[in-house]
């Protein structure tokens, strides 16, 4: 009875003395679309797309000029916030509208906003990211790139998120029409 009962004892200080104890955990950041509402009130729907070409969220058609307000939310889980970077894609030059005076609460002077560079000052596991997105010309190939960068090791510290979404002209005596 005594064997058995150090032996148990001793597989079970081993199994917890092999463990890593000491609290620092590597997880990748995600980027969540909490909502994509255009000035019209129209919400936005998303559909994961999956191709040779292209992986990542397809969006509703958005009009040439019309405001797609955003809110999306960073999240590191028990790694610390670093960067941000959101970027149209290199056929599509649109404009991005950011409350400037309260990313300035959680953003270090390093951040260029217009750029969509955002540095991170404290110690932030989660972020909201409230901007607003104008499509400048009919596309339908545009994309928002997003890339989040933690202070997680091994590989976890990145993550990207891809949106495509269709630019149509803007609407005109309620009918849409849209570029070939």
């Amino acid at each position: 009875m005594k064997t058995k009962l150090i032996t148990a004892i001793s597989i079970i200080a081993l199994t917890f003395s092999s463990c890593k104890l000491d609290s620092e955990y590597s997880h990748t950041p995600s980027i969540v679309i909490v909502s994509a509402v255009t000035n019209n009130q129209d919400t936005l729907t998303f559909g994961s797309l999956d191709t040779e070409s292209f992986s990542g969220l397809l969006m509703d058609t958005v009009s040439v000029s019309d405001t797609v307000n955003f809110t999306i939310i960073l999240h590191s889980y028990t790694n610390i916030l670093k960067e941000f970077h959101l970027t149209p894609s290199d056929d599509n030059k649109s404009g991005f509208i950011f409350p400037k005076d309260s990313l300035d609460k959680f953003c270090l002077p390093s951040s260029d906003y217009e750029k969509g560079i955002f540095h991170f000052k404290g110690e932030y596991i989660q972020l909201p990211i409230i901007f607003r997105y104008i499509p400048d010309k009919v596309s339908n190939d545009a994309r928002l790139n997003m890339r989040v960068l933690s202070d997680a090791k091994s590989g976890y510290e990145e993550n990207r998120l891809v949106v495509k979404t269709p630019f149509s002209k803007a609407k005109t005596d309620n009918k849409e029409t849209t570029e070939e």
